[in-house]
């Protein structure tokens, strides 16, 4: 059950910062996407051995670099957005 409260609050933050980003009004489509997305990576491991060495090996560094890199992302992002929003301004 916690990993159903943990992938939904993923779902619905990953949402939401693409939505503010991107300035979507309708939010359905995009947790469509977000959710067929996390659930065609959660089939690629086909047995057990499989899993644990994704886990182990690639999800241990992925997570570190997608954790520090997505945010550094997101601060470029909006810190251009801002710019271009006070650019239109003037």
């Amino acid at each position: 059950m916690a990993i159903f409260c943990y992938l939904s609050i993923t779902v619905f933050m990953i949402n939401r910062f693409i939505k503010k980003i991107t300035n979507i009004s309708d939010e359905r489509m995009l947790s469509f996407s977000t959710s067929s997305i996390l659930f065609g990576l959660t089939m690629i491991p086909f047995n057990t051995a499989e899993f644990k060495f994704i886990e182990n090996t690639i999800y241990r560094y992925m997570i570190i670099m997608l954790i520090f890199g997505l945010g550094i992302f997101i601060m470029i992002l909006a810190n251009l957005k801002l710019k271009l929003k006070e650019k239109i301004k003037k």
